[in-house]
C-alpha cells in the first residue's frame, strides 16, 4: 500500500511588475477567449468561497477551489466518492488545520469542467462535511480542488462577473501584469514541507506576519502567536484573567473575533475584516510550531478581481476600493 505524506491546510512583498521577454503581454479579455483556458461560474455565497461545479460521466458535484491545500480531496457520503471507492490506490497522511490522520486515496480520470477533461487525479477521502457556508443553491460539497491541480494553471478570479478562469502557463501574459496591484508570494518561509502552498507578507497593524493564501478558508485568522501586537497581548492577558476568576479547569484555548483596521501587503491595502484569534494545532509539521501565522481567507479576497501567476510567484489585484 503506498504510504504519502500530505499536508493539508485548510479550515480556512511589493515588486516591480516586469514582463518577461519571452512572453507577449496582451490585453486580458482577449487571453480569457482562449480556447485552452478552462472558464467557469462560480457559485455566488456571502463568505467569498470559490465553489464550481465539477461532473463525471456517472455524476457531478460541487467542489471548492482550495489554494490552501496541497492535495484535492472528495468528502465522504458525496456522489463522486460513492462512485469512486473501488479506485482505492493507497493512503495518505494528512496533516491539517482541521483534518489529521489516515486517510485513503483514490485515483479518478473522467473529471471535466465545462468541456474540459482534467487529467487523471488522486484525490484523499475526508469525513463528510456538515458545514454552515454551503450556499443555498447547492446541497452540499463533494469536495476540493488543491494546488495538485491548481498549480497546472494560473488563476483568474472575476468576483463580479462570478467567473473563474484556470490559465495553462503556454499561454500569454494579460496586459493587467502592467497595471494592477502585484503581491509577491514565497513558499513555506519555515519548512520544505507545504512547499506547493503559497504564503506572502501581510501587515497587521504595525506588524508584518506571513500569511496563507487559501481561497478555502471561511474566515480570515490569526494565531494567538502573534502577540507582537499590543492590543492582542493585552486581550489574551484579559482572557486568562477572566478564565482564572470563573474558576475554569483544562488547557487555555480561546478563539474570539476581533476586528483589524489596517491590512496591507506591499501597496495593496484593504478596509478594515474581521479576524478570528484561535490556536492553530499541528503547525510543528508545517515549522509554524510557535511562530506566528495569518491564514488570509476568502473575506480578503471576496468581491475582487485577482491574477495569480503561481510560476512568477505573484498575485495581482485590481486598483479600486474593494467593493461592499
Amino acid at each position: 500500500m503506498a504510504r504519502i505524506i500530505i499536508i493539508l491546510l485548510s479550515i480556512v512583498i511589493s515588486v516591480a511588475c516586469q514582463s518577461l521577454p519571452e512572453n507577449r503581454i496582451i490585453p486580458l479579455e482577449k487571453l480569457l477567449k482562449s480556447d485552452a483556458v478552462i472558464a467557469t461560474s462560480l457559485v455566488p455565497n456571502d463568505q467569498g468561497i470559490l465553489y464550481v461545479q465539477v461532473k463525471s460521466e456517472r455524476a457531478s458535484g460541487y467542489f471548492l477551489i482550495d489554494t490552501g491545500a496541497t492535495q484535492s480531496a472528495l468528502f465522504r457520503g458525496s456522489g463522486l466518492a460513492n462512485i469512486s471507492k473501488n479506485k482505492f490506490s493507497g493512503s495518505a497522511n494528512i496533516f491539517g488545520l482541521v483534518e489529521h490522520g489516515n486517510f485513503p486515496l483514490i485515483s479518478i480520470d473522467d473529471l471535466v469542467i465545462e468541456a474540459h477533461s482534467i487529467p487523471k487525479m488522486e484525490f484523499v477521502v475526508l469525513p463528510g462535511r456538515d458545514d454552515q457556508i454551503v450556499p443555498n443553491s447547492i446541497k452540499g460539497i463533494d469536495g476540493l480542488l488543491g494546488m495538485d491541480f491548481i498549480n497546472g494553471y494560473n488563476l483568474f478570479v472575476d468576483w463580479p462577473r462570478l467567473k473563474i478562469y484556470f490559465l495553462p502557463y503556454s499561454v500569454a501574459q494579460p496586459d493587467i501584469v502592467e497595471s494592477w496591484i502585484p503581491v509577491k508570494l514565497m513558499n513555506n518561509p519555515n519548512s520544505e514541507f507545504g512547499r506547493e502552498l503559497n504564503f506572502f507578507n501581510l501587515r497587521v497593524g504595525n506588524h508584518i506576519f506571513p500569511a496563507l493564501f487559501d481561497t478555502g478558508s471561511e474566515f480570515n485568522v490569526i494565531n494567538w502567536q502573534a502577540t507582537q501586537i499590543p492590543a492582542l497581548r493585552r486581550l489574551q492577558k484579559r482572557l486568562r484573567r477572566d478564565w482564572k476568576i470563573q474558576g475554569a479547569t483544562g488547557s487555555f484555548d480561546p478563539s474570539v473575533r476581533i476586528d483589524v483596521n489596517a491590512l496591507r501587503a506591499g501597496q495593496m491595502r484593504w478596509s478594515p475584516k474581521k479576524f478570528i484569534v484561535m490556536n492553530f494545532d499541528h503547525l510543528d509539521g508545517v515549522g509554524f510550531k510557535d511562530k506566528a501565522l495569518v491564514i488570509a481567507g476568502s473575506p480578503l479576497l471576496k468581491g475582487k478581481r485577482f491574477f495569480v501567476d503561481f510560476k512568477r510567484k505573484t498575485v495581482w489585484f485590481e486598483p479600486g476600493p474593494a467593493p461592499n
